[in-house]
């Protein structure tokens, strides 16, 4: 179904935004009511406590409470006492982190410092026992000779084709 059928005016879009805005927010109001809900505390004939969204029917005592989803201070401490151990590893990552590039940085100079001294040695030898030139051989064009009892002459003209 269509939203221009219900509605008497064609709808523009900012007039769609703002009424599936309006919907949002509600949805997000009544689903923040039903976390507030009504919670029963009851207790029996033997002293046993019991919370429940119904009141027992056999329950000596049943006190009403209202209950909302912002939580207690033991549940909030918690959550801070969570956030402090992610701190804390958080900064020993980060520390393991840096200790690790330090040893990649350290171990890289160590093998430019190795690798330098391996070229300057190489650089020495080759200094001291100068290569051997090299011979390379390049091809040379020689004319192919004809054949004898074949001497260049030029090719017959074609013959006029008959008719």
């Amino acid at each position: 179904m269509n939203l221009n059928m219900i509605m008497s005016k064609p709808v523009n879009k900012i007039t769609m935004v703002i009424f599936l805005f309006v919907v949002c927010i509600l949805t997000l109001i009544k689903e923040n009511m039903v976390l507030a809900r009504q919670v029963y505390k009851s207790v029996d004939a033997e002293g046993n406590v019991t919370y429940s969204s119904t009141p027992p029917k056999e329950a000596v005592q049943t006190e009403r409470m209202s209950v909302s989803g912002k939580g207690n201070a033991t549940y909030i401490n918690q959550n801070n006492d969570n956030i402090e151990k992610m701190k804390n590893l958080a900064g020993e990552m980060e520390k393991e982190r840096m200790q690790r590039r330090d040893d990649r940085s350290a171990a890289n100079k160590k093998r430019e410092e190795e690798r330098a001294k391996r070229d300057a040695e190489e650089a020495k030898k080759r200094a001291e026992n100068p290569p051997e030139p090299e011979i390379r051989y390049y091809p040379v064009y020689i004319p192919r000779r004809h054949p004898p009892g074949r001497p260049n002459r030029p090719r017959p003209e074609p013959r006029p084709q008959q008719r």
